[in-house]
């Protein structure tokens, strides 16, 4: 097997160690380094056709790439690559220090993570002729370094906290390597080595950082060295005692380092409604609406005390001072503009965008009820950043004067006071240009007071204020669920200005989650050419929606993954918990889920948390667990039925049937309408009492739906309602009913699979084995766009009728790999009533992570 190395340099090896004849397969290895890097997500054909060939047209792109890959082919013995029009390295033939680096921060494991990290990612090694390329590579191999630095720090608190000191000396002594400028890693070693009583070392530490800061940026260290170095020589810092070793250490944290490009906003705001259609439709149930009151904790788990990340950034919308209410969103336009641009950079963790304005209405509100409320102290609670960036605009004359501080909450401090900017009225965009490079490099000097300012600018300038204001209120349409009228406004901001590229990626994910998958992907497409061009915010929205397009979950999950490194908290915490649930990893979910903080940010206001906390619960068959949390989300907002279904589910786990009959018939003694939630309740209640051993009571609960679903008007009134009436007819049994409406959903959207699927599962059951085989050769035959895998699930509950256990789970596994990614689902798919006690089935249903 071959093995590719990429730190330190780039070069193949093989059993008999380094490869020979390497040096004409430098523009192949370069590839091979990317795609390995890439990791499960790999890289486009097209994105390595730009790279690779910046000039030439797309077709002789193409014919270049299938040269290059014949080339290492034949040069090799074996393809290292699988994949057309997404390349990946196949793990047969090649393995990477890269991959092998990646594994070792999933897992947290520090150690392993720096033995591998030889040097930096393909250090000197650069592509002839492209700077986009050379970017790129830059780009990663800074990522990659930070991800080493993020577990080493991590390594060492967690070394500390259990009194391994020792232990916490050598990770810190790492961090110092990796980056011997780092004010903040010196005095962090030198601090460790005085509490040990190692003065001597730490100021053997002291001397070695300031030759390296006089040599490399000719200038003497920051006062915060010397400062510690005179307490250690004059003995005013108290040694720490060293504390016993536990019996047992505690488990590493979890991290990853093949991060995609930073994002922010742009993902938060297109993964909040997820259509039900996909892969999350069964058990995530929707958006809840309206401001979540806190009632308190559960008895039953406990959550920490809130505390600060003190390294994260929470950027407030600027105070606008001039009296015009027209100049309002140009406050809220440079507060996201400078976000941005922190992220970009790298400089450090942000708040996102939303619960930045939703730490501004819970300090305001704070404010209301205690007129004394230190404000700055209350917006760093609500969104537990260490560092809050503020500002205001005025108007003087025909000029807005910008100014901006930054801020140390807990003491009241400010940071930096940075020099008033101005600009005309009209275009602020030379003046947030500015603050956007101040800020950006006021941070770097506050982590790092001898760093540069080397501030970049990926984008042009910011939006023009029409096109902004036109933003914020699609923004505003969105949060109400109005996805076309949303759209539409978004097209007018990016029309307004077609360098304003921010609105694109919300286009695309609203007609994901509309279930208009043909213009999602068309927006896609006509953006692709543009991508690089694009802040890194809204790239990474555009690989999330494409990752969940192509229904590629783990793909989908590495982008949630660099949200969390990127911008900490709740939202990107949510987001990894959903993504690690969908491929079954539920012991890795829990804990992330259970770490979110509900008081901050756009989760106070956000019932789905609740669904998904309780969902994990349940997925891991901790039922009592599950009901704890359903009923808290269901207190928070009672009037949302999103939540009865929920609840309901949980009951019936728990065996208590009656129960769950009377919360839904209360629930529809009170209701006259078929909404989202009362749907959900009705479709999987009977589903969930099946599963739970009391098919019974599961069928009489269809019939009594289906009686519901008449007296309520929607017997046939569109193809939601069809589909639930379909559901239900197969749970209640009422098989000739279903084979009649199976083929009238088939003939009304053959595009779809599911009016197939209703009608070979009908007909199996009816004896009619012509049909459900004609049913399964449609199902394998006809083109279904964008169905994630669910063409093989029917296939399987078809092969699971028939009592063919070893079809349905080949088929199973199939769709899994395929994309469908519901796995709480399969435990209550009717027809694999007959797998239930079939060891792969239950081993497959087994919780991982």
């Amino acid at each position: 097997m071959l093995q590719l190395k990429t730190f330190g340099g780039l070069w193949l090896t093989g059993d008999d160690g380094r490869l020979a004849g390497q040096e004409g397969l430098r523009r192949q290895l370069l590839l091979l380094a990317l795609v390995a890097e890439a990791g499960e997500r790999g890289i486009s054909r097209d994105r390595a056709i730009a790279f690779f060939w910046p000039e030439g047209d797309e077709e002789k792109g193409r014919r270049s790439l299938n040269q290059l890959r014949y080339t290492l082919r034949r040069q090799l013995g074996v393809d290292p690559l699988v994949g057309t029009r997404t390349l990946r390295a196949d793990p047969a033939h090649l393995g990477s220090d890269v991959a092998e680096f990646a594994a070792a921060i999933d897992a947290g494991n520090a150690d392993r993570a720096a033995a591998l990290h030889a040097g930096h990612f393909l250090e000197g090694i650069f592509a002839e002729g492209s700077a986009e390329l050379d970017a790129l590579i830059e780009e990663r191999r800074t990522s990659l370094k930070r991800a080493l630095e993020a577990v080493l720090v991590v390594a060492a608190r967690a070394a500390a906290a259990r009194g391994d000191h020792l232990a916490a000396i050598g990770y810190r002594q790492r961090l110092v390597k990796l980056d011997p400028l780092s004010t903040r890693y010196a005095i962090g070693l030198m601090t460790a080595l005085a509490e040990l009583d190692d003065g001597s070392g730490a100021l053997v530490v002291a001397a070695t950082h300031e030759a390296a800061v006089r040599r490399e940026l000719e200038t003497a260290p920051d006062a915060s060295v010397a400062a510690l170095v005179a307490e250690i020589r004059g003995g005013t810092r108290t040694p720490r005692p060293a504390a016993p070793l536990p019996d047992s250490a505690p488990r590493a944290a979890h991290w990853r380092s093949d991060l995609p490009t930073p994002a922010v906003i742009s993902v938060l705001g297109a993964s909040l409604n997820p259509p039900l259609r996909r892969g999350y439709r069964g058990w995530y149930i929707g958006l809840g609406a309206g401001l979540v009151i806190v009632l308190g904790l559960l008895v039953s788990f406990h959550r920490p005390a809130p505390h600060l990340d003190l390294d994260q950034v929470l950027v407030v919308p600027l105070e606008n001072r001039t009296g015009d209410s027209t100049l309002s969103s140009v406050g809220a336009m440079a507060a996201d503009w400078i976000t941005q641009g922190i992220v970009d950079e790298g400089v450090a963790p942000t708040v996102s965008p939303l619960s930045a304005l939703a730490a501004v209405r819970g300090a305001d509100s704070a404010r209301q009820g205690n007129p004394r409320a230190d404000r700055l102290r209350t917006l760093a609670e609500e969104s537990g950043a260490g560092l809050v960036v503020t500002g205001a605009y005025d108007r003087v004359g025909d000029s807005l004067t910008f100014e901006v501080r930054l801020n140390d909450p807990l003491t009241g401090r400010v940071v930096a006071a940075l020099p008033a900017t101005r600009s005309g009225l009209t275009d602020p965009s030379a003046a947030l240009m500015e603050l956007r490079q101040r800020v950006v490099g006021a941070l770097r000097v506050h982590q790092n007071p001898v760093a540069t300012d080397p501030t970049g600018q990926r984008a042009s300038h910011p939006p023009i204020p029409a096109a902004y204001r036109a933003f914020l209120a699609a923004q505003a349409v969105n949060a109400e669920y109005h996805y076309e009228e949303a759209n539409q406004l978004y097209r007018q901001a990016y029309e307004l200005d077609t360098t304003f590229l921010t609105p694109i990626p919300w286009i695309a994910s609203n007609y994901l989650i509309m279930g208009d998958f043909v213009r999602a992907d068309s927006v896609l497409q006509a953006m692709q050419p543009r991508e690089s061009r694009m802040q890194a915010a809204d790239r990474l929205s555009l690989e999330k929606t494409r990752n969940e397009l192509s229904g590629d979950r783990m793909a989908a999950l590495h982008t949630s993954e660099a949200l969390r490194r990127i911008m900490p908290g709740a939202e990107a915490d949510v987001f990894l918990g959903m993504d690690l649930l969908r491929v079954n990893r539920v012991r890795e979910a829990l804990p992330v889920l259970r770490g979110v903080n509900p008081n901050r940010g756009w989760i106070k206001s956000w019932n789905g948390y609740w669904n998904l906390l309780s969902a994990a619960y349940h997925m891991n068959g901790d039922y009592h667990a599950a009901l704890e949390v359903a009923r808290q989300g269901r207190r928070q907002v009672p009037t949302l039925s999103d939540a009865l279904a929920n609840e309901v589910a949980q009951r019936v786990a728990l065996g208590q049937i009656t129960e769950a009959n009377r919360e839904v018939a209360q629930w529809l003694s009170g209701s006259r309408t078929l909404d989202r939630g009362v749907r959900a309740a009705l479709g999987r209640t009977g589903l969930e009492m099946r599963a739970h051993g009391h098919p019974d009571e599961g069928r009489l609960f269809a019939v009594e739906a289906l009686g519901t679903l008449r007296a309520l008007g929607h017997p046939d009134s569109n193809a939601a309602d069809r589909l639930l009436l379909l559901a239900l007819l197969c749970q209640a049994e009422r098989w000739p009913e279903a084979e009649s409406l199976a083929r009238a959903v088939d003939l009304a959207n053959p595009t779809d699979p599911d009016g197939q699927g209703y009608l070979g599962i009908s007909a199996a059951r009816l004896g009619d084995t012509l049909t459900a085989h004609a049913a399964e050769r449609a199902l394998d035959t006809r083109p279904y766009p964008y169905s994630e895998g669910r063409p093989l699930m029917w296939q399987a509950r078809i092969a699971a009728v028939q009592h063919d256990p070893e079809r349905a789970m080949a088929l199973i596994q199939a769709a899994l790999r395929a994309g469908y990614g519901d796995f709480l689902v399969l435990h209550r798919i009717q027809e694999f009533e007959s797998l239930q006690k079939y060891p792969p089935f239950v081993a497959l249903l087994k919780p991982a992570g």
